[in-house]
């Protein structure tokens, strides 16, 4: 799974526990993930719910969430560059959430998780150059087949939409069916 190290630039002590803990939450992270937009696109075909009130609803319940699981930490006091920062933040994740929530609903959930893969594609890729983070071989090889497998997945089931699809039929003019009658 691993092939390579997985610790802090700088950390000489290899500490396993939270290297077990950091997998962890990856794990759930991609379970979440490929969860939520595939049930996102289950609700805009089969619910037929609208992009606004599934922004709605997920901000209600994450308000609700944060509420209880900040409840016992104090709320800082007014810092207006702190609030600025919050406010931008939180600004940006809607606009963000508003282009998923598009991009689910006009090309599914499977184009989607290949725009999301080829981001974070390339998140490690800049990662790699610019801070010099040095993926082994194998490491590589991971990446290269996970996004490989995707890629194909996608354009795959493109094809095979593209080809199952029926034709589409020629609108009739205003009068031509009539004539095509009569004759």
């Amino acid at each position: 799974l691993l092939t390579g190290p997985v610790n802090a630039r700088g950390k000489e002590d290899k500490d396993s526990t939270m290297t077990i803990i950091g997998m962890g939450i990856m794990v759930l992270y991609l379970l979440f993930d490929g969860f939520t937009s595939t049930w996102q696109e289950r609700l805009f075909k089969d619910v037929q719910v609208s992009t606004w009130n599934q922004m709605l609803y997920v901000g209600l319940l994450s308000t609700i969430v944060t509420g209880l699981g900040s409840a016992s930490t104090p709320v800082p006091g007014f810092d207006p560059k702190l609030y600025s920062y919050l406010f931008a933040l939180s600004a940006s994740a809607a606009v963000a959430q508003i282009f998923i929530l598009q991009t689910i609903k006009e090309f599914g959930a499977l184009l989607f998780a290949a725009v999301m893969t080829t981001r974070q594609f390339l998140s490690i890729l800049l990662s790699c150059i610019i801070f010099m983070h040095p993926l082994t071989m194998g490491q590589w090889a991971g990446t290269s087949m996970v996004f490989g497998a995707l890629y194909y997945k996608t354009f795959a089931g493109g094809k095979k939409k593209a080809k199952s699809s029926p034709p589409k039929e020629e609108p009739v003019e205003a009068g031509k069916e009539m004539t095509e009658q009569v004759s």
